[in-house]
């Protein structure tokens, strides 16, 4: 199944969770468990929550793609083929040559952000200005690294020994929620301000908001691990 074609899969499984999540809601709205009805949540409660799911979504991928190159390139027992296969991400090179070499600074750029992302996963790491200032720079560095590995893919094509082409739905997620972790992340620093304060919201908009958001990370990644590494 083409990658497009998979993600679209995916977007409608987002799409169809929206009425239960909707539901539950409604459910938890009306037995008192969201507290008042009236009470209004600020986006710094519930966007580490958000946050962090993306920044869970995105170190999974590129966990998932590096244990793959370990497992293809773990029999040469060559490690600037592993950090140059990391490095183009999308295929499974046999051999090191020139062109591959300029993959290698991603592969150490790669294997340097990813536990990075994996500590910004707690929401509670998205709880202080400080602390997710750091977490918008590790957002947007693995963003930065996800679109070159995606605009340097053509360069790989070519007489470089490939086995397979592997992760293009991984590759393609990595940016997607890339993108938005970066987004949410530069508004749970509280930037800008009037955008912001707009999305301060009842407790219930705030948990379908919440949820939603985190069951399509789920979604996307899962379609991500499953279809991202299937060799052809």
């Amino acid at each position: 199944m083409h990658g497009h074609t998979t993600l679209m899969l995916a977007a409608v499984g987002v799409i169809a969770a929206f009425v239960p999540i909707v539901l539950v809601a409604r459910w938890l709205e009306t037995t008192g468990r969201l507290g008042d009805p009236q009470r209004r949540v600020p986006f710094r409660s519930y966007g580490p929550i958000v946050a962090g799911a993306l920044s869970l979504g995105t170190a999974a991928v590129h966990l998932s793609i590096i244990g793959e190159h370990v497992a293809r390139s773990g029999a040469a027992g060559d490690p600037v083929l592993f950090l140059c296969s990391v490095g183009v991400a999308t295929t499974a090179p046999t051999a090191v040559d020139a062109k591959l070499l300029g993959f290698l600074p991603l592969g150490v750029a790669s294997l340097l952000v990813t536990p990075l992302q994996g500590v910004w996963a707690l929401p509670r790491a998205w709880r202080t200005h400080r602390a997710s200032i750091v977490g918008v720079l590790v957002a947007v560095v693995a963003l930065g690294l996800s679109a070159t590995q995606l605009v340097m893919q053509p360069v790989i094509v070519g007489p470089t020994a490939v086995v397979s082409r592997i992760g293009e739905v991984g590759t393609l997620a990595l940016f997607g929620e890339g993108l938005l972790l970066v987004a949410i992340a530069v508004l749970v620093t509280g930037r800008p301000r009037r955008v912001v304060a707009g999305l301060e919201a009842r407790a219930v908009d705030a948990f379908v908001a919440t949820a939603l958001a985190v069951v399509a990370v789920v979604i996307f990644t899962l379609v991500a691990l499953l279809f991202g590494h299937v060799g052809h």
